[in-house]
């Protein structure tokens, strides 16, 4: 990489945290919580007013946060990479951020204002999600890889390949478990008694490992040979620390969160489990998490200023 300043790094950085987050969010949303739309009929309105609240933060504002990125992107790292590329990846987020409030959000707000659920409008959602936002995001996140491959091009691949698999699916994982935490399990609280278990029984398990489970358990696996093969100038102590945070995360989702808060909910209905499950989750995972994204974001920091003198 030529130009090796800080701001174009952070810009970066920060181009390639959102995509990836916001990619995630999309896919939650479209294949987690879209689904169930169909089952909520006791308290609609409630449900749809309680869900529009929570878009303004969870996907109105990264999303408007990402083409600000990209921007931000253009005007420090443009010298950095093919001129063709940059501009495609600005495109594609300018093009996926303008299409989430021109089409997207509308509908968000026009399936609040029906007094229940409408299936035409809801397939619109269903598609205009997946051509317009999803699909644009999806050629963005490759884009970036290969953006990233070519900024850490000195690294040997392996190493290299490791670290942006894991960096890629660290970021990807919190936008689908931010919509988990900060809005399907608000949101449960809502559904009611008598829609509970169509509700809780929409899509299918294997639907629910490709978005969730596959991808932390992929990072799981990939951190562990890459405490051995970590970017040259990293230290040691940081793929450890990273490692034993996604142990401790494990565990509790395997040993409490599984067993004692969502196999239960699958029975029966519970705002008192809700409310633990709501109480406990951040404190017991998200925390975690927050610090892995802080030692992948040194890591990346780290690589990047050693990149051009190491092989």
């Amino acid at each position: 990489m030529q130009n090796n300043s800080i701001p174009a790094k952070v810009a970066l950085l920060t181009f390639s945290i959102l995509t990836f987050y916001c990619f995630g969010v999309g896919i939650a949303l479209q294949f987690i919580s879209y689904p169930t739309f169909d089952k909520v009929h006791e308290h609609w309105q409630d449900f749809m007013n309680l869900f529009n609240q929570k878009m303004i933060i969870l996907l109105l504002i990264p999303y408007t946060l990402l083409a600000i990125a990209s921007l931000l992107f253009y005007k420090f790292a443009k010298s950095d990479f093919d001129k063709k590329t940059i501009l495609a990846s600005v495109g594609l987020s300018i093009f996926s951020v303008s299409c989430t409030f021109i089409f997207i959000n509308p509908i968000h707000k026009k399936l609040l204002l029906l007094t229940n659920f409408n299936e035409q409008v809801h397939q619109n959602l269903v598609n205009y999600t997946f051509y317009l936002q999803i699909l644009p995001l999806a050629i963005l996140c490759i884009t970036i890889l290969k953006m990233l491959n070519s900024y850490f091009k000195s690294q040997n691949p392996i190493r290299r390949w490791l670290f942006l698999s894991i960096f890629a699916l660290m970021f990807y994982t919190s936008g689908t478990n931010t919509i988990e935490v900060f809005a399907q399990y608000p949101l449960w609280k809502i559904v009611g008694q008598t829609d509970w278990l169509p509700y809780r029984q929409t899509g299918t398990f294997l639907t629910f490992a490709l978005v969730y489970l596959i991808p932390g358990f992929l990072n799981l696996l990939l951190i562990i040979p890459a405490i051995w093969l970590r970017p040259k100038g990293v230290p040691i102590i940081i793929p450890i620390a990273f490692f034993l945070l996604l142990v401790i995360t494990s565990y509790f989702t395997a040993t409490y969160f599984v067993p004692d808060i969502q196999e239960q909910l699958d029975k029966a209905y519970s705002i008192n489990l809700i409310d633990e499950l709501i109480k406990n989750d951040f404190k017991l995972r998200g925390l975690p998490e927050l610090v892995c994204f802080i030692l992948l974001a040194l890591t990346f920091l780290k690589t990047g200023r050693t990149s051009t003198q190491t092989t």
